[in-house]
């Protein structure tokens, strides 16, 4: 299993069953991703309604109750509505980002096992002088 062993010098273990969690990582972020896609979309959609009836509004003689919002509110609504594209994008690149990791590291468990052994352990080190450097990996057979 994935991070099951924590050795006292700070390794992680990473044996070769944890390859099934690594695909439903995947297949997960990838649900994820649809998800972000069709709120994308949404947002999108709203965005263009607001702008197309705040533009009606601004050419009409004398608009009617409940035809205009007020310039304040439909910026209000317009920032809104675009930071949480904005948002939705950030999310989006954080799970196409997993996704690559995810499979660059089943990737590099089937060129392993296909090089020799059919047990490996992946053992992760992380650096103790910066927690955002990538961690260096040891492979030990059993």
């Amino acid at each position: 299993m994935v991070g099951e062993e924590i050795h006292p010098e700070g390794f992680v273990t990473i044996d070769v069953r944890g390859f099934s969690i690594l695909q439903g990582i995947v297949d997960c972020a990838a649900d994820i991703m649809l998800c972000l896609d069709s709120t994308l979309d949404t947002l999108s959609v709203f965005l263009y309604e607001e702008e197309r009836m705040s533009k009606r509004c601004k050419h009409l003689d004398k608009p009617t109750v409940g035809d205009s919002l007020p310039d304040a509110a439909s910026n209000t609504i317009r920032s809104t509505l675009v930071e949480q594209q904005r948002d939705v994008v950030y999310h989006r690149k954080k799970a196409e980002a997993l996704i690559v990791k995810a499979q660059n590291t089943q990737n590099f468990v089937r060129i392993m096992l296909l090089v020799g052994s059919l047990e490996l352990t992946f053992i992760f080190l992380r650096s103790p002088l910066s927690s955002s450097a990538p961690p260096a990996i040891i492979l030990t057979s059993r």
